[in-house]
């Protein structure tokens, strides 16, 4: 939620509800790409810039990029 944050151009400490749709706290095709590579740097994970057409919520992109890093290890 913390990366989500920043990206919107808040504080890390600032509140993000972890169900609201991504698009609809200001999220366009830039940002999507931005939240990407920042946690393509953090995890090492390749991700999509369209995660957040596939992940909408906060919430949903956490635990793909949990589900994601947890798959990693097991190959």
């Amino acid at each position: 939620m913390e990366r989500v944050a920043v990206v919107l151009g808040r504080s890390a400490d600032q509140a993000v509800d972890p169900d609201e749709e991504v698009l609809k706290i200001g999220f366009d095709s830039m940002l999507s790409a931005e939240l990407s590579k920042r946690l393509t740097a953090s995890t090492g994970l390749r991700l999509r810039a369209n995660m957040v057409l596939r992940h909408p919520t906060p919430r949903l992109i956490a635990e793909h990029v949990t589900t994601s890093l947890a798959g990693r290890g097991t190959r």
